[in-house]
């Protein structure tokens, strides 16, 4: 995500890069292929997982190449504005390996949820400070969910729906 000096906003997209072999750790926010070795997420012997584990779509983390398309970035962008409600990104772990299963295996966790969580005592939470009274708005959790749907139907069609939706938001009718 690249802002501009005057403030204006554009995601970007430069490619996938490939996990090198050895590295224990990865972030949230670096890019990998997935080697043939994690059988558990590979559909075929031709099928590869690449993308940004935290971010990517659950037909990208099986390796359904045929199901990969435009809501799997609507996926992304919905990872996206998780990442800036909840401060987290929507899947998480210490290895590639850990993300990818959590995904596959675990539902995301609805960001109303940190609500509760800012205020109660856990070291865990985070005080959601750069949002309106320290909370997520109901209308941009049911955005950030929709994008992130991991039924490819029940997700936005077209990222003009999604934008639309969130423009709706800023201007204060939902």
């Amino acid at each position: 995500i690249l802002v501009g000096y005057l403030g204006d906003v554009q995601v970007t997209d430069w490619g996938l890069a490939r996990l090198r072999r050895g590295k224990e750790e990865m972030s949230e926010l670096e890019a990998v292929n997935i080697d043939e070795d994690i059988e558990f997420i590979i559909d075929s012997e031709k099928e590869k997982v690449s993308g940004t584990p935290a971010f990517m779509s659950p037909e990208q983390a099986t390796g359904n190449s045929e199901l990969v398309g435009t809501r799997s970035d609507i996926y992304a962008l919905g990872g996206v504005l998780y990442k800036i409600l909840t401060l987290r990104a929507p899947a998480n772990g210490k290895t590639t390996t850990a993300v990818l299963r959590r995904k596959l295996n675990e539902k995301i966790k609805d960001p109303m949820l940190f609500n509760n969580e800012a205020l109660g005592d856990n070291p865990d939470s985070v005080r959601l400070n750069h949002l309106p009274d320290c909370k997520i708005p109901g209308s941009l959790a049911a955005i950030c969910m929709k994008a992130l749907n991991e039924k490819l139907i029940e997700r936005y069609q077209k990222v003009g729906d999604l934008m639309r939706d969130v423009e709706v938001y800023v201007a204060g009718y939902i």
